[in-house]
């Protein structure tokens, strides 16, 4: 699949309250599908006004708060509210999974029109012409990540949910006032990224982790770069330190983080294995980097012990005489204790996701989850000094808003000059849920992107 941003799974407690739920609560229809139809919105720091029908095309209503229309949120730009400002229509795709029920389910996204206001100072506002998806967007959406926007925090609508999506491309339509720190311009094609919210044709957002697209990338390409870029330049580099010559093992090399991994890895020279889910992968990362040979990419054995022996006889063939030095794992569950046992002395393994739990289905199956989560690979830490080895988790998506820390490595990760990523499927805006089912399957090679024409969403007038 593409990337990962810390798609980790929940708690101990939560997931036994989660159980709980299911097993009280084991009648609870899903909501039905709705979809705007035409009608005007208005979009109010996280309350939406909006009309939409249901499936019987009953119209149904949904005002923004007093406290909203009180503080003035629906007026003003540049931070004077005492001015109308002009407002765009936008689409949106909104999930209202929460992570305290039972009720995570891709079934129950919805797609609804609109306003959003001018950015304001420290903001642009980008028309998205494509947004690439992330195992944080499918985790999110199935109510099992910590780091979703919740009730009563900044990107959460009480009536709709939150907006998934962590990275996007587009054009620059607005730029908010104040200083324009990344010198964009109106109109330059951009790519960024943004702690949810980005699966809009519409989005204001910060000029700090936004760049413009390289001349010969597409839209497509940009929106597959950024979170996939720097999660694997923060785990190898910024955490586990890499260094010319080093040996690194990277799981799920077909996906969106772990083909950017292998070309900074190759960048310093590093021996690489790197391991797959099926044959096809297989044969597509052999074709996509021909300098990498046969011994060197793993079709997963889907038995732990068997999964062991594989990475054995890997770094026999590679010449790595004692272990990897690094080990870049979004993949966990029943592989990691493998991986882990492959290190060298010294070595770290950086784990930044759970692949390995996620849900086959639409929903999820909690006793078969939880079940698994209890029997998970625990490891000691009084045993890591004798064995000389570090495990470092990280979330990428919880260092968002320091900026000061990832722009220096965003920009070296930009200056490496990579290669464009690969886009291995592409799905329209109005099937961006058929876009998270499709990713979660685990079949897809590089990344899944959701494309965004912006049709349809002309400039309205001012807000009253």
């Amino acid at each position: 699949g593409g990337g990962s941003c810390g798609a980790v799974l929940p708690s101990l407690s939560m997931l036994l309250l989660l159980l709980t739920n299911l097993l009280c609560h084991p009648t609870t229809p899903s909501r039905p599908r709705l979809r705007a139809r035409g009608h005007r919105s208005l979009l109010c720091q996280g309350d939406v006004a909006i009309l939409y029908r249901g499936t019987r095309g009953k119209l149904f209503s949904s005002r923004p708060s007093r406290a909203c229309e009180r503080n003035g949120l629906l007026r003003g730009n540049s931070g004077d509210r005492s001015e109308g400002v002009s407002a765009s229509l936008r689409r949106s795709w909104y999930s209202p999974a929460d992570s305290g029920k039972k009720d995570g389910d891709i079934r129950r996204m919805t797609l609804h029109e609109e306003r959003i206001p001018g950015p304001i100072e420290g903001q642009i506002q980008v028309r998205v012409r494509a947004v690439g998806l992330n195992f944080a967007d499918v985790f999110s959406v199935l109510g099992l990540y910590k780091a979703t926007p919740r009730p009563g925090t900044p990107g959460y609508s009480d009536s709709l949910g939150f907006i998934p999506g962590l990275e996007f491309s587009g054009t620059v339509e607005r730029i908010g006032p104040g200083e324009n720190a990344n010198d964009l311009k109106i109109g330059d094609k951009v790519m960024g990224v943004t702690r949810f919210g980005a699966l809009t044709s519409i989005i204001n957002c910060e000029k700090t982790l936004v760049r413009r697209i390289p001349k010969e990338w597409s839209f497509e390409q940009g929106a597959a770069c950024m979170v996939q870029g720097l999660t694997a330049i923060y785990g190898l580099c910024s955490l586990a330190h890499l260094q010319k010559g080093d040996s690194v093992l990277v799981s799920s090399g077909a996906g969106g983080v772990g083909s950017f991994a292998i070309k900074i890895a190759q960048h310093f020279n590093a021996t690489i294995v790197t391991t797959v889910g099926n044959q096809a992968k297989k044969k597509f990362l052999l074709e996509s980097f021909p300098w990498l040979r046969d011994e060197q990419v793993i079709v997963r054995d889907s038995r732990p012990e068997s999964f062991r022996v594989q990475l054995h006889d890997s770094l026999k063939a590679c010449g790595i005489t004692e272990g990897f030095d690094i080990a870049m794992d979004a993949v966990g569950g029943r592989f990691f204790k493998p991986v882990y046992d492959s290190l060298a002395r010294g070595g770290r393994l950086i784990t930044f996701g759970s692949a390995d739990f996620t849900p086959k289905k639409d929903t999820i199956e909690w006793p078969k989850l939880v079940w698994r989560y209890l029997r998970r690979t625990k490891i000691d830490p009084l045993s890591l000094p004798s064995e000389n080895k570090g495990i470092i988790g990280f979330n990428l998506i919880w260092m968002f808003d320091r900026a000061e820390k990832l722009q220096p490595v965003l920009d070296s990760f930009l200056n490496m000059n990579l290669s464009p990523p690969h886009v291995g499927s592409t799905f329209e805006f109005g099937r961006a849920d058929d876009a998270i089912r499709e990713f979660k399957s685990g079949g897809t090679m590089g990344k899944v992107v959701v494309l965004c024409d912006g049709k349809g969403d002309d400039a309205m007038a001012d807000i009253p």
